[in-house]
């Protein structure tokens, strides 16, 4: 398996722009997002979740007096 700096070279040889900063550049970066896209898709298709991404919350409720529902608590919601 090639590193990506060989991969980069090799395009960038076969497009005759060896020598060009910002094509080797334009270059490394579409062999990364391609490989992202690949890992993603994989993921997608495997049903795997990213522990990483993945957040949870505990909360607590507390009761705050705001003025308008103060004295209120025996009064049942009905929404």
């Amino acid at each position: 398996m090639s590193s990506l700096n060989q991969l980069v070279s090799e395009i960038a040889h076969s497009l005759r722009q060896q020598d060009s900063v910002p094509v080797r550049r334009a270059i490394k970066l579409s062999i990364i997002h391609a490989r992202n896209e690949l890992i993603r898709k994989s993921y997608e298709s495997h049903k795997i979740t990213d522990k990483v991404l993945q957040q949870r919350f505990r909360l607590s409720l507390i009761d705050v007096p705001d003025g308008d529902l103060a004295g209120t608590k025996d009064v049942v919601n009905t929404v």
